[in-house]
């Protein structure tokens, strides 16, 4: 059968799952197993479909309200596990399938679905000035949007080539809103603007940088 009845699922679910070759093709394929789910989003919402465990090749499809494809995703996800970020185009209720990307393959695996949480990265201030061997410090903003409270772990540049002592200069994984760091340049740093980039990384692999100008006078 192509296209089976889905599970209604909802935002911050963590569904485990299997393939064990009984259930239902995709819509889109015929030589793949799927287990479906359903869900109801807004237009505009942020969703995010992450395979956190799997003992097979993953992949992810998604349709629309209508039953029509609209994003698909192979290996995007932390260790090349399928994960699909994507902003919905309309209101009502979507259908994910959960896949294999070879054929008729069957196994285990753990999906969560996250509706309209999401988490950004901002510094305050966005510009920092030091003068040449003093201490500055800026504060890293965990943005967390619609109740997102999953860890997220940032990872600062490496700042030795600039002879700037960076502390904490190791990743920091946090469920704070903020983190702060302090920049401590040598008498030979090099003169004029810097932009340093901080890279944040949640559970699920989604992604967020911030860039901070520092200027060394």
């Amino acid at each position: 059968n192509i296209g089976c009845l889905a599970a209604p699922s909802q935002s911050g679910q963590i569904i485990n799952g299997s393939l064990t070759g009984d259930e239902c093709k995709p819509m889109t394929e015929s030589d793949r197993f799927a287990d479906g789910y359903t869900f109801s989003g807004q237009a505009g919402q942020r969703i995010d479909i992450s395979i956190i465990e799997a003992n097979f090749d993953t992949f992810l499809i998604l349709y629309s309200p209508t039953g029509n494809p609209i994003a698909s995703d192979d290996d995007s996800g932390v260790g090349n596990l399928a994960r699909l970020s994507f902003t919905l185009p309309t209101t009502g209720t979507y259908t994910f399938e959960v896949t294999s990307s070879s054929t008729l393959v069957t196994g285990n695996y753990v999906v969560k679905l996250v509706i309209g949480e999401d988490y950004a990265l901002s510094f305050s201030p966005s510009s920092l000035t030091i003068k040449r061997g003093e201490t500055g410090t800026s504060i890293l903003n965990i943005n967390r949007i619609n109740g997102f409270s999953d860890a997220v772990t940032i990872t600062p540049p490496n700042t030795k080539p600039l002879k700037i002592k960076l502390t904490p200069s190791t990743p920091q994984s946090t469920t704070s809103t903020n983190l702060s760091f302090t920049y401590k340049t040598k008498k030979t740093s090099p003169l004029g603007t810097q932009q340093l980039s901080f890279t944040g990384v949640d559970s699920s692999g989604k992604t967020r940088t911030a860039i901070i100008n520092l200027i060394i006078q």
